[in-house]
């Protein structure tokens, strides 16, 4: 069985994993390790949605964010627009990152966690929590996880939002 399981998740290196059970039985057995960071996955977009508070509001909900929370305009912001501020979307991405960051209250909903499994001298990481599943990290809360042969990789990798 753990030879198959282990064949599996080699051949999902880079991609997601299904979960029928016996990864579940084989991961509460491993002790889960902390990437240092946190994961941010941004919701697609663009510059326009800096053309109103509203839709830049509604980009940030993603993130159980608020533009009041962190975005420092001053006391006539309703008579302006976000581009008034931020020149692009990127500039409030940097924002949010340092933002959630310094704010403990991200720590655990945007911690990732991940598994080294071993099986005749090779090596696979099951990664938990991540954007997709935010909350997958607990065990049995989520039917997915991520797998990689190279965690450095992972985490150095800008398309997994993991910061630090």
């Amino acid at each position: 069985m753990i030879e198959d399981l282990f064949e599996k998740l080699k051949a999902c290196d880079g991609s997601y994993v299904d979960e029928d059970g016996s990864l579940y039985s084989l991961l509460g057995e491993h002790e889960l390790e902390a990437i240092n960071g946190i994961q941010i996955i941004f919701p697609e977009t663009d510059n326009s949605i800096l053309g109103c508070w509203e839709k830049l509001g509604y980009w940030l909900d993603e993130l159980e964010l608020y533009p009041e929370d962190f975005l420092d305009v001053g006391d006539d912001w309703e008579e302006k627009k976000p581009l008034d501020y931020y020149s692009s979307v990127e500039e409030v991405k940097e924002i949010v990152i340092q933002y959630m960051l310094d704010n403990d209250r991200f720590d655990d909903k945007h911690s990732v966690y991940y598994c080294q499994l071993e099986h005749n001298n090779d090596a696979v990481f099951v990664i938990l929590g991540n954007g997709d599943c935010i909350d997958g990290w607990v065990l049995g809360h989520t039917n997915f996880y991520e797998v990689t042969s190279d965690i450095d990789s992972y985490i150095a990798d800008p398309d997994n939002g993991i910061y630090a």
